[in-house]
């Protein structure tokens, strides 16, 4: 980039992988990957990228974004929530903490002690990540559609949310400022993302919950499909008043698999997914 009007290519790595985010601390990238799931690469000789170090887990699904904080990297996956690993020695990292979000995680900013991470249907998560091995949340802001993406300046945290736009949101006092669905007069249609998603549970005490709310009372539907579009059940049909309703849904019968979840009133309808796995 020495000559911005002609960028030049001086190396690659990884060609024909995945890699799904990047970020990059001193002599070294950190890129989440498919498959080994973080990878680090020693950039120190640009023309010479190596690979000096990985980290995997099963449970990652796909990296959605990565951050690094001194001896910390932030991982974030679309189903998997928030893994702190130590990336203090870059050949052995190692995770020390994590935070399993409620919803699907897609984006994370850290900013001192606090982890923001814009978690799908389930708005903004903020995590206290002080104490690495132990993370834990204290304060969120339900944005009511899919927040994907978050940037932080200052003490307001801006979200895109891909159904309702952009939500400025003052932090001045994180543990404080949570905005809970129960806390508010109901303003739409709205189904939430079951949780928990995905599902880890043994055959004899496998369930889920999911959560809907009515602007006004309804006669409505809530079905389950799998992936060939086959009605799994009905969880609910009839009429329900306005407000917020959670279902419990037991999944023991069910195979592994990914599912959908299709609420219906009138003209109105939602659907989410939702992943049970053994």
């Amino acid at each position: 980039m020495s000559n911005p009007a002609s960028p030049t290519e001086v190396s690659t790595f990884g060609a024909g992988s995945f890699i799904g985010a990047v970020a990059v601390s001193g002599n070294y990238a950190y890129a989440g990957a498919g498959g080994d799931s973080l990878r680090i690469i020693d950039v120190s000789n640009p023309a010479n990228p190596r690979q000096v170090g990985s980290f995997n887990t099963t449970l990652f699904i796909s990296v959605l974004d990565v951050e690094v904080r001194g001896n910390f990297a932030y991982l974030v996956s679309y189903f998997d929530g928030l893994h702190i690993i130590d990336v203090s020695n870059p050949t052995s990292p190692k995770e020390v903490g994590f935070f399993d979000t409620p919803g699907s995680a897609a984006e994370v900013k850290v900013i001192e002690n606090l982890a923001y991470v814009a978690d799908g249907p389930n708005g903004l998560r903020i995590i206290d990540v002080s104490n690495p091995a132990t993370p834990k949340e204290v304060g969120f802001f339900d944005t009511d559609g899919s927040a994907g993406r978050v940037a932080v300046s200052g003490n307001l945290a801006y979200v895109a949310d891909e159904e309702n736009g952009l939500y400025i949101i003052r932090n001045d006092f994180v543990p404080t400022v949570v905005k809970s669905p129960s806390d508010r007069a109901p303003e739409r249609f709205h189904l939430r993302q079951s949780y928990p998603n995905p599902l880890r549970a043994s055959l004899s005490n496998s369930g889920t919950t999911i959560t809907f709310t009515l602007s006004k009372a309804a006669n409505v539907t809530l079905e389950v499909y799998n992936m060939l579009g086959e009605k799994v059940t009905m969880l609910v049909k009839g009429s329900k008043p306005a407000g917020e309703h959670v279902v419990n849904f037991n999944t023991s019968s069910l195979p592994s698999g990914i599912y959908f979840y299709t609420l219906t009133a009138g003209d109105l309808k939602q659907t989410r997914k939702m992943v049970l796995t053994r």
